[in-house]
């Protein structure tokens, strides 16, 4: 993974209203309101990895995940936004990325309305 790539969360459990674009990796918000989002990174041993919550490519959010060791670490964060129609959310790989870093499946990212 290269540094700024998004992340794609594929795996999809539930997409009300089909705001989140699993190909992509992005929410584009379709009602405006307070949301929040929240994401978890599991990395496997010997990775690394920073991640940022952008909206609209500004930074709201940062998390980081490090596996010195053989096991499977996470690392993950929340915040809460006010949105509007049309701004869009997702994840990116910041500074540093560890090359070849491997995703591990349990990685996670939902966003929901509040008011």
């Amino acid at each position: 993974m290269r540094t700024g790539s998004l992340i794609v969360f594929d795996g999809l459990r539930l997409n009300i209203g089909n705001y989140y674009n699993p190909a992509q990796g992005t929410f584009r918000c379709g009602v405006s309101g307070v949301y929040m989002f929240t994401w978890s990174i599991y990395v496997r041993a010997g990775h690394e990895l920073s991640t940022r919550l952008d909206v609209n490519g500004r930074s709201i959010g940062f998390a980081f995940a490090y596996s010195p060791n053989n096991k499977v670490k996470s690392g993950s964060s929340s915040t809460i936004i006010n949105l509007h129609v049309g701004d869009t959310v997702f994840v990116r790989g910041y500074y540093p990325v560890s090359a070849g870093v491997d995703i591990e499946i349990e990685s996670s990212f939902s966003g929901f309305l509040l008011n």
